[in-house]
């Protein structure tokens, strides 16, 4: 039979893991929309347990209408000449199809191509290389801009998208494929010897 003493084991055990369980689901649940009072009060004891298991993303919303992107690539298409082709953003603000997944995962990737180092001469560069032919290079910048608050949305002083406090940052240049090259991947150059801003062209 059970001793008395093993079942107060099993106890103990069981209520721990479930306050283990219920701890972490309450983490889930508060971090992604923890900008509250409640979530101020237990900052000291969740983000320890938050910052060690790297769950500490929050979704970041604007409802009801969260307006278009604050980050987008800015790039430039160059002919071998020295001649502007084309300028423009990506991604653009045409939402193409009804449920917008291809517009949601290209606002996220362009977040990702301006943290990542040599990421958008790599990935973004080729692309735009092929959707404007005849380029000899592509430049691209990193635009963000300042997203207003709900007061100031609220109040008339701003509105959602008005594109105020810009912040521009080269990214990189892209050199575009020619001729038997087009079947290769177009070249790229360093970052710190390709800056149009540091050598003055």
């Amino acid at each position: 039979m059970e001793t008395q003493k093993n079942k107060w084991f099993k106890s103990a055990v069981h209520g721990g893991l479930s306050l283990i369980v219920a701890f972490h689901l309450f983490c889930v649940l508060l971090v992604p929309a923890g900008n509250n009072y409640i979530g101020w009060l237990v900052a000291p004891y969740v983000e320890p347990y938050v910052r060690m298991l790297a769950i500490g993303s929050t979704w970041g919303f604007f409802s009801p209408d969260p307006g278009p992107p604050p980050l987008v690539i800015e790039f430039e298409a160059i002919a071998d000449t020295g001649a502007q082709i084309r300028t423009g953003r990506w991604p653009d603000q045409q939402d193409r199809l009804f449920f917008r997944e291809r517009k949601t995962w290209r606002v996220t990737l362009s977040r990702w191509l301006s943290m990542t180092p040599n990421a958008g001469e790599q990935m973004l560069g080729p692309f735009l290389c092929r959707e404007n032919p005849g380029s000899f290079q592509i430049r691209m910048w990193a635009l963000e801009f300042g997203t207003p608050s709900l007061l100031d949305v609220r109040d008339g002083k701003r509105q959602v998208g008005d594109e105020v406090e810009q912040q521009r940052r080269y990214l990189g240049m892209t050199y575009c494929p020619r001729g038997d090259e087009e079947k290769t991947q177009a070249r790229t150059t360093d970052i710190g010897t390709s800056n149009p801003e540091r050598s003055g062209t």
